[in-house]
């Protein structure tokens, strides 16, 4: 009941209607009611351009949605570092897979990340991983 409360909540959240700042509390806040461990370093978001958060905050969305419907994880950390370049870290300690299929949920986050220049790397093993780089002006970070 709590886990489809919150797949439903997380879907809904539209970012345009609330600051990417808000938006982003508000699906960790809401994340909080299942059975999940969940730490966020954002310390790194608040600093970065409009598109880049919005970025950010689909990405935390859409992986919190896939954690929520796929992964059976115990525990997820997500930190957002900012630089020369963003990065967005997550990974849960779920069931992960050998080989992922990349629904649209996850095709969709890869080509938000490459519309701004930036990579998306996923990993199964050992849970679920996933590493976005996106560079910010230029420069090495």
């Amino acid at each position: 009941e709590a886990v489809e409360s919150v797949r439903e909540t997380v879907h809904d959240l539209r970012p345009r209607a609330e600051s990417d700042a808000a938006a982003l509390r508000r699906l960790v806040a809401e994340f909080r009611f299942c059975p999940v461990d969940l730490s966020i370093d954002d310390r790194g978001f608040g600093a970065l351009p409009g598109a880049h958060r919005e970025a950010c905050v689909a990405a935390v969305r859409e992986l919190l949605t896939n954690a929520a419907r796929h992964s059976r994880a115990r525990s997820i950390s997500i930190a957002i570092e900012s630089g020369s370049r963003v990065r967005l870290f997550y990974r849960d300690d779920g069931v992960g897979a050998s080989r992922i299929r990349e629904g649209l949920g996850l095709s969709g986050l890869r080509r938000r990340i490459e519309s701004l220049g930036g990579t998306a790397a996923v990993s199964g093993h050992d849970g679920f991983a996933v590493r976005c780089v996106i560079p910010l002006g230029g420069g090495d970070g």
